[in-house]
């Protein structure tokens, strides 16, 4: 791992967000320096205890031997919630069984009103019908309306919630205050929250900048208030819901950050939920509830692309799960299989994106920068220059740029870790193209136009030659692009480099690299997510 700095950011779930704990032992493995933490819903509670300084084992053992509930004397998960679990656990029975309820209902209407036909003479019944079915169904309104109301308004608070989150966080933290509240300000961490502001109907981002005085508690119950399940949580006379409406997995909260440190990693987890085949299969007919659970799901968990904006540096670790988002009664047992699959699934993949990956390739340009400067002090020419290498390759997400990486010799220089656009760079041009291309001054490809203007002013002014050379990870089908392109340049004499660096030397580099590139696709993880 090139930069040990990272940021997690932990994505909104329920009771999903058991796998985040899986997912941190992973990526303690690594020993990264964390930067900083976000999180929304389910995420916001891990955030905010990896804020105050919890590492993994402390909340979860693998084994199942220890878990953060035992410190809090607390028996199950459910308890977290105090009484209110209860009314949750009915809601979630509703749910499971509304097929059953709407029949038994229409059956009770049915059978009343036989049994009325029944006892009535037919004037008597008549004159019912007229007037009592009327005033009978306004009356089924009029319960339906305050039922409404009543889900709208929440079936419990977090008030418990709230209280259990404090204590976890001051057994970490001491001494906070007169009311011995943990605050944003007294955390070890930058922490940023997510929640859903029902007055302005926008988000708010709590943060130590934004809201320093605030409980971090309160922040963390508001961005778990699920509407329908919770009511709204008030901080400062504003009522807050589930930040998940508005941002499931804020890894936007660090811009800034990661402006301000290219090199740092951002590690978002993203839940997924595995595909359930229900009613007949993926082809059964979708009813106004599969309809409002699908937009419900959509509304929380579809939002993945605009909230990762293909920020650059940014790694998303996807991990699936059967759990549901108010399964917080599962055992201990599955619990623990819970975790030691998502932690199974995560270290594989953290490992290998974040070091054996990015080691090879950087491993792969230092021998070729070593290759190349052999071959021009070989010549006896005495004007042979520096020589830089790196990799362009496309983030995940982009389409129209490529960025640099994993380049050898370029420490100091400002354009060592550019992004640069397709159109009109070198490294564009060839993987566009598929063909190696070689460029001095003043150079075709030297990324004109206004919109490029800061750009050039990063480029390295010294720079007279740069010679580009695309990388295929398969066998070349003559359409397919390369998965990244070989980038070389140097301030030595153009013309003696472009006689060294031929057609001859771009096919050994090619093949290099694409070898470098199988052996690193070996390493990949296999196999279904958990």
């Amino acid at each position: 791992m090139r930069s040990k700095r990272a940021i997690l950011v932990f994505e909104g779930g329920g009771a999903k967000g058991l796998v985040h704990v899986g997912a941190l032992h992973a990526i303690e493995e690594l020993e990264p320096h964390i930067l900083g933490v976000a999180g929304t819903s389910a995420g916001a509670i891990l955030a905010a205890l990896v804020a105050a300084g919890y590492r993994a084992e402390e909340l979860f053992a693998l084994d199942g031997s220890h878990t953060i509930l035992q410190d809090l004397h607390l028996g199950r998960a459910t308890e977290l919630f105090g009484d209110a679990w209860s009314i949750i656990r009915g809601f979630r029975w509703c749910l499971d069984h509304w097929k059953l309820l709407l029949g038994g209902l229409g059956s009770f209407f049915v059978l009343f009103f036989a049994w009325v036909g029944w006892h009535l003479d037919r004037e008597t019944w008549g004159l019912t019908s007229m007037f009592g079915v009327p005033l009978f169904m306004l009356a089924v309104m009029a319960v339906a309306v305050l039922v409404f109301r009543w889900l709208c308004a929440g079936l419990c608070s977090t008030d418990t919630f709230t209280i259990n989150m404090d204590r976890a966080l001051r057994r970490k933290i001491r001494g906070v205050g007169a009311e011995g509240r943990v605050c944003f300000k007294d955390l070890p961490r930058p922490l940023k929250i997510v929640a859903t502001n029902l007055e302005s109907g926008d988000l708010t981002l709590f943060s130590q900048e934004h809201t320093p005085q605030v409980a971090v508690a309160d922040a963390v119950a508001a961005s778990i208030a699920i509407p329908v399940i919770f009511s709204p949580k008030t901080i400062a006379g504003v009522p807050y819901y589930d930040g998940g409406l508005v941002s499931n997995l804020p890894a936007w909260t660090f811009d800034e950050e990661r402006a301000l440190d290219p090199d740092a990693h951002t590690i978002a987890i993203e839940i997924v939920e595995n595909e359930r085949r229900k009613d007949g299969g993926p082809t059964a007919l979708l009813t106004p509830f599969h309809n409002l659970a699908a937009a419900t799901r959509a509304a929380l968990f579809g939002a993945g692309i605009l909230n990762k904006r293909a920020a650059a540096g940014l790694y998303v670790l996807p991990i699936r799960t059967d759990v549901r988002v108010l399964d917080f009664d599962l055992g201990a047992d599955q619990a623990a299989k819970v975790v030691g699959a998502a932690y199974q699934w995560a270290s594989a993949n953290v490992i290998y994106e974040l070091d054996t990956r990015p080691s090879l390739l950087q491993s792969a340009c230092q021998d070729v920068h070593e290759i190349v400067v052999d071959l021009l002090k070989a010549g006896g020419h005495g004007n042979a220059g520096e020589v830089r290498v790196c990799l362009a390759m496309a983030e995940p997400g982009t389409h129209r740029s490529l960025r640099y990486l994993h380049g050898h010799n370029r420490s100091g220089y400002p354009d060592e870790t550019l992004t640069v656009p397709i159109d009109g760079s070198l490294a564009g041009h060839v993987f566009c193209t598929g063909k190696p291309t070689f460029d001095a001054a003043p150079f075709t490809y030297r990324l004109a136009g206004g919109a490029n203007r800061r750009l050039r002013l990063q480029l390295w002014r010294g720079m007279t030659w740069q010679f580009s050379i695309p990388i295929y990870s398969s066998v070349d089908d003559g359409h397919a692009r390369p998965a990244m392109v070989l980038l070389l340049d140097g301030n030595g004499n153009a013309a003696y480099v472009r006689d060294v660096l031929n057609d001859d030397f771009a096919s050994f580099a090619s093949s290099m690299l694409s070898h470098v590139i199988g052996l690193a696709d070996s390493e990949r993880p296999h196999g279904e997510r958990q």
